[in-house]
């Protein structure tokens, strides 16, 4: 009798359902509760995680059929009946929580491994309780399940570990990634980033981990779900700063063990609880605008870590060709009328946000280049989704005005940011739109004429504009009296008087 709880290790053929019918025939009135433990073993073959325990589930649900059929001649005919038929509702709740479970899609399957587990313990104490108020008894062991449940809920986890971890699978992987809807993607990205927390880096298994997760992220071109980068996800590998600034160092690292990125460090910006709050805010500004340009206009944002050294640091792709400036020194002949009009148009979706998005920094350093020679906008370290008191200040504690960094950018600043209030607006972005337009076509920064910062401050409060440049080849590169006279118009001290973003772009050649 015992050995035929292994009817359901062949639960789907043909012959376990006649079997169980033949061995029930003497009984007639379980021959319902027969009927849906066939199906419920039938279903055990459909899942993708779990199988272990559900397994486990269908043999133990068979069990009490034949400790039922035991039963039979312990209790009077009526009575019998009657735990039949309660058996009958027990049975068919399982079921349905199978039909559940095997409905679900592959990675959904994955991500709720553990509610799955969970409900199955709870269908084993629903057999347990219906065992205790019927007082059913057998040889069979249908009661020690507890011990067997954990040890196979232990190999089910390791299992799913090893499957998403194995390149073997990454096919299998991807092929659902692209299929699957964005929030079970999401639900299994978030799943495998945790999953890598549990090893070191350099272990197999967080390899494994890593390597499928980029692939899955880049077939089915969403990022990450959890913007903060703390179990593995990149690591450093130049031993030094390769560039930077007053306020940020760059470094050189590896993303997923996949793909090259830069990891910006903001110096001198100590991590609290309200600086985490107001970090993750802002940096998530940036994913959700790469998210809805999908890398036409913004850089790839992939993440930021607040807890590798003292200071945070976001990560983004590397960029070979590196900043819009270099980029034109090194190909002078490029068609900047082309490059100038995609920095506008990335500036454009930021701006027709809703609220507006107000970069805050543009210029040339802040505008890289990918591998298409297209312009990304990059920096969102000021940007703003609600024009009100700008990030460096709540991230450093000081006024805009006098925060560390930010007067290298006076060159491209509107007059009112260097005020007391120093907001961040559109027109703002429109002022420093314009400097950087000069920059890209005369290959240097605004007001190179003037040596020291301070007196460019001074001289743009008086009303002073950057001087037009004289010469043939900037008419060449596109700097004609057409854009000349729209950059002024872009410089008017009024904010009001600025043209907008979408006014600028009517006016920008299509080339």
């Amino acid at each position: 009798m015992a050995g035929r709880t292994g009817l359901r290790l062949v639960a789907t053929s043909v012959g376990a359902a006649a079997i169980l019918a033949a061995d029930f025939a003497p009984v007639p009135y379980l021959g319902p509760a027969v009927g849906v433990v066939v199906g419920i073993l039938k279903l055990c073959d459909n899942m993708q995680t779990n199988k272990r325990e559900i397994v486990n589930l269908g043999g133990r649900c068979e069990s009490l059929l034949y400790a039922l059929k035991e039963s039979d001649s312990k209790f009077p005919q009526e009575r019998m009946q009657t735990i039949a038929q309660e058996s009958v509702l027990l049975l068919e709740g399982i079921k349905d929580k199978m039909v559940g479970w095997s409905g679900l899609p592959k990675f959904k399957q994955f991500v709720l491994q553990g509610e799955i587990s969970d409900d199955v313990r709870r269908c084993h104490q629903a057999i347990e309780n219906f065992i205790t108020t019927f007082q059913i008894t057998s040889q069979l062991e249908i009661h020690s399940w507890m011990s067997s449940f954990d040890e196979e809920r232990k190999k089910d986890k390791e299992e799913t570990v090893h499957y998403l971890q194995d390149i073997k699978n990454n096919t299998d992987l991807i092929r659902e990634a692209v299929t699957a809807l964005p929030i079970e993607v999401a639900g299994m990205m978030g799943y495998m980033q945790t999953l890598m927390g549990n090893y070191e880096a350099g272990d197999r298994r967080h390899i494994g981990l890593a390597t499928n997760l980029y692939d899955i992220q880049e077939k089915s071109g969403q990022l990450l779900p959890k913007v903060e980068l703390k179990h593995g996800e990149v690591r450093r590998t130049s031993s030094h700063p390769v560039g930077g600034s007053a306020a940020f160092d760059i470094w050189q690292g590896e993303y997923l063990g996949r793909a090259k990125c830069a990891i910006k460090v903001i110096r001198g910006v100590e991590v609290s609880p309200k600086i985490r709050e107001r970090f993750l805010r802002e940096v998530k500004i940036w994913r959700v605008m790469y998210q809805y340009d999908q890398g036409e206009y913004i850089l790839p944002f992939w993440g930021a870590c607040l807890d590798d050294g003292p200071y945070p640091y976001m990560v983004s792709p590397w960029m070979e060709y590196g900043e819009s400036l270099s980029f034109v020194k090194k190909f002078p002949y490029v068609n900047r009328k082309r490059i100038i009009r995609r920095i506008a148009e990335g500036l454009q979706l930021l701006h027709s946000q809703n609220p507006p998005i107000a970069h805050g920094d543009i210029k040339a350093a802040n505008i890289l280049i990918n591998e298409k020679g297209h312009p990304l906008l990059a920096d969102f370290g000021l940007s703003k989704a609600s024009l009100s008191s700008p990030i460096m200040e709540d991230l450093t504690g000081m006024p805009f005005t006098q925060s560390r960094g930010i007067s290298e950018s006076y060159r491209w600043f509107a007059p009112e940011l260097c005020s007391e209030t120093g907001i961040l607006s559109p027109s703002a972005d429109v002022f420093a739109y314009a400097m950087t337009v000069l920059e890209l076509m005369t290959d240097t920064y605004p007001f190179a004429h003037i040596k020291r910062t301070p007196q460019v401050l001074i001289e743009m409060q008086r009303g002073a504009r950057p001087l037009r440049p004289e010469g043939t080849i900037y008419v060449e590169r596109g700097l004609d009296d057409k854009l000349w006279n729209l950059l002024t118009c872009c410089w008017a001290a009024n904010p009001h008087k600025r043209p907008t973003i979408q006014q600028v772009l009517k006016e920008l050649p299509e080339d």
